[in-house]
């Protein structure tokens, strides 16, 4: 059996030197602190300094842990759950940063660093239990009035509740079709189908980032595009002052959501002469809250606050008052342009007829009146409608809706490709990396869903 190490702080390892040094005995300090004699003996004489462990250095020294502490504890004061794989990624990248030859196969630290680490932060390791039920928590009434109270709570230590409503921001990403699905058209019964030809594939979509504030102002959005290397047509086709990001795939990485808030986002706050800090309301299931984007958000008064998660159909203003409407815009000047044009919409043509999509809204109303609705600006949980999270059964009996609980998307991309073939997953993946699929038409549905559940799992903090 092997011998059982009993935990004690620094500051109870200080309280006992101190008794020790006043002439009590070192005996009986030692039975009511639980600290060996050795230990107070070494530690006294100076033979250890306090703070300093037996056993092998750690990977990264104490001031370097207390970077990573700093980071999980900002994100877990303001709502965002910080998972195990995302602490691992995490302390990749700062090594990676420091300039330090990694110990880590793959770069990334394994299971018993994970542990040990935990065990030397013990008030992380409680918050990282804490962040999995509050993620999967039902949506109820009772829930979200009490993350208005928290929310207010912390605005309030933080001097952030009676802000203008310019200094309050919502962003979130959304996908764009080139090719949106065509509006039906009403035609005799018996008459012939009528389709509408397009030579884009349907498939093909665009994500693009949106950022506003309660005034209805739309800070420059960012369209992700699918390249390695964006080509010089593309980028130079996209708005001026707009943002232009690229991911092997077009989603939205953590990488590119930090280019945004450092290159645009940030210069724009600068040149708009908005005062800070100012509040940045982000979906709380974001995955995109790494090291280098908490840093910088500190260091440029941008207050981070998670929305509850789960529930961004009430109190997300973006998904709420403005996408349904860029949508049904974003459709209408497709028409057109094919009529006008009669060619294959491009790449090259997708951020100006954006552009124009959006200016046909009224930006000023519809934000203003999204961020009132979602209780956001005026900051008020009674501007809810809870009545969205009931419904009536057939039996006429009123029950909860509740949301979907949030999938563990890691374990689940495990699960997957430990159940397909491998040389099946590895034209997958390929397949992924090159943005064509050349493989079975059969196997195509299974490659979509793999590349959602791919989306939905960590996996693109690898990108930092």
């Amino acid at each position: 059996m092997g011998k059982i190490r009993k935990k004690w702080s620094d500051e109870e390892l200080k309280k006992a030197l101190a008794d020790v040094r006043s002439g009590k005995s070192v005996n009986g300090i030692s039975k009511s602190s639980g600290i060996p004699k050795s230990t107070l003996i070494a530690k006294w004489k100076g033979y250890r300094p306090i703070g300093k462990r037996s056993g092998p250095p750690t990977v990264l020294s104490t001031e370097e842990e207390a970077i990573i502490v700093r980071w999980m504890l900002y994100l877990s004061q303001r709502g965002f759950p910080v998972t195990k794989t995302q602490l691992l990624y995490n302390v990749g990248y700062l090594i990676k940063k420091l300039g330090r030859k990694t110990p880590f196969t793959d770069g990334l630290p394994g299971r018993h660093w994970c542990e040990a680490f935990l065990r030397r932060h013990p008030n992380i390791s409680s918050r990282i239990a804490q962040n999995l039920p509050k993620s999967r928590a039902s949506v109820t009434e009772d829930i979200l009035r009490n993350w208005f109270k928290e929310v207010e709570q912390h605005l309030a230590e933080k001097q952030l509740i009676d802000i203008d409503g310019a200094r309050i921001f919502n962003c979130d990403e959304s996908a764009f079709y080139l090719c949106p699905k065509g509006e039906r058209v009403l035609v005799r019964k018996g008459d012939k189908a009528i389709y509408n030809f397009t030579q884009n594939d349907e498939k093909e979509c665009l994500t693009v980032l949106f950022m506003t504030n309660a005034s209805g102002t739309l800070a420059p959005p960012m369209i992700v595009f699918p390249y390695k290397r964006i080509p010089y047509s593309v980028s130079q086709s996209v708005p001026i002052d707009w943002g232009v990001g690229n991911s092997e795939n077009g989603w939205m990485t953590a990488e590119t959501f930090y280019k945004y808030m450092s290159n645009i986002f940030e210069p724009w706050l600068t040149a708009q002469n908005i005062e800070r800090p100012v509040i940045l309301y982000v979906d709380g299931h974001s995955s995109y809250m790494t090291l280098p984007t908490a840093e910088f958000c500190m260091d440029h008064q941008i207050e981070l606050i998670a929305l509850f998660p789960n529930a961004t159909h009430l109190i997300q203003p973006l998904n709420v008052a403005l996408f349904r409407t860029l949508k049904s815009s974003w459709k209408d000047c497709i028409h057109d342009w094919r009529v006008q044009n009669q060619r294959k919409l491009r790449r090259e043509d997708f951020g100006p007829l954006l552009k124009v999509a959006i200016e046909c809204i009224e930006l000023p109303r519809v934000m203003s009146n999204g961020f009132r609705k979602c209780g956001l600006f005026p900051f008020s949980a009674d501007a809810l409608q809870y009545n969205q999270l009931l419904q009536k059964t057939k039996n006429d009996k009123t029950t909860l809706v509740t949301s979907r609980p949030e999938q563990n998307a890691e374990n689940h991309l495990l699960f997957f490709e430990s159940n397909i073939e491998k040389n099946l997953l590895d034209k997958f993946r390929r397949a992924n990396e090159t943005g064509t699929y050349s493989g079975n038409i059969e196997d195509l549905g299974l490659f979509f869903f793999w590349q959602k559940i791919l989306k939905l799992s960590s996996n693109n903090f690898n990108k930092f």
